[in-house]
């Protein structure tokens, strides 16, 4: 097995994003839904949810390669659960980051450290013997519940964040100069997946502005830093819809070669330009769910982040 760094898992995250723009295949931030398990790519070993980068990179992998578990195992752990991985099977490389806290020796103050490196894992449909948690099926609610559960995500947002709303016209998006969204009525969408996905993808560009998480929207369409952003925002919508269990139907990203660029460049100048987009996004579906952020998305952090 070849040994990968922090680095190039970067680069190869980014290539396989590049790569399915390039091809016209939509891009999955989040695989919704699990055949068995969780809602979310989580570890077997802590029952928590993966984040960010290595949500993404376990939702792509899991829908490339068939799995229908949303459980991820290292093989050791496997052993210890008394299975194994099958001979022959391939592990799917997640980022890790370990945190600790020490006393510098030069100043005698604690500080924090950090190191960040690669780890190893395969779905449990890889493996014998593995018996999936038993932590139950998602709850079966109706689509009027789902929907009034989508609009209190929604108007508590709007609530306790300030930003202005309205809904008219036949255009979505968010202007930085007034911190409004303005969203088509609802009766102009096809279905109500469609409008909520579209209203949080716009919700998640107020995020950033200064007042909230601060990132920079000053770009405009051509530039890196607007290409950047709607990963941000389609990351964030999709995250809110499946935390809700609603069918994620944010605007997809129109892959043309203009954003396409803006990837190449962006990636040129920053490995990890796209990764921390990624992990941007999961910052805003926070922000946006707030007190409505399900208990398996969670603060467990193992995954791209900037240094």
């Amino acid at each position: 097995m070849s040994k990968l760094t922090y680095k190039e898992l970067q680069e190869q995250i980014a290539e396989t994003i590049i790569a399915r723009a390039n091809s016209g295949e939509r891009i999955e931030w989040v695989r919704p839904w699990n055949t068995t398990g969780p809602a979310f790519e989580s570890s077997y070993a802590s029952g928590k949810p993966y984040r960010g980068v290595n949500q993404f990179w376990l939702a792509i992998t899991a829908l490339v390669e068939g799995y229908s578990s949303g459980y991820w195992i290292t093989y050791n752990a496997a052993k210890k659960a008394g299975g194994n991985v099958r001979k022959g099977e391939k592990s799917t490389p997640v980022f890790k980051v370990r945190v600790w806290r020490e006393i510098d020796k030069a100043t005698g103050e604690e500080v924090e450290r950090k190191f960040f490196g690669v780890d190893r894992v395969f779905n449990l449909d890889q493996c014998d013997g593995v018996e999936a948690p038993n932590d139950g099926a998602t709850d079966v609610v109706s689509d009027a519940e789902r929907d009034a559960h989508a609009e209190l995500v929604l108007s508590d947002y709007i609530a306790t964040s300030g930003v202005s709303y309205r809904e008219q016209g036949d255009k979505a998006y968010y202007r930085p100069s007034d911190d409004s969204i303005t969203m088509p009525p609802l009766d102009q969408f096809a279905t109500t997946g469609g409008f909520y996905g579209t209203a949080f993808h716009e919700a998640a560009h107020s995020t950033g502005h200064a007042d909230r998480l601060a990132r920079d929207l000053t770009g405009t369409f051509g530039t890196t830093s607007y290409a950047l952003e709607e990963i941000v925002a389609e990351v964030a919508s999709a995250v809110v819809c499946a935390s809700i269990n609603m069918q994620a139907e944010a605007p997809a990203i129109d892959h043309h070669a203009a954003y396409v660029a803006s990837w190449l460049k962006a990636t040129k100048d920053d490995p990890g330009a796209i990764a921390k987009a990624i992990t941007a996004g999961w910052r805003a579906a926070d922000l946006v769910l707030g007190q409505h952020k399900p208990q398996y998305v969670n603060r467990y952090e193992t995954q791209a982040a900037a240094a």
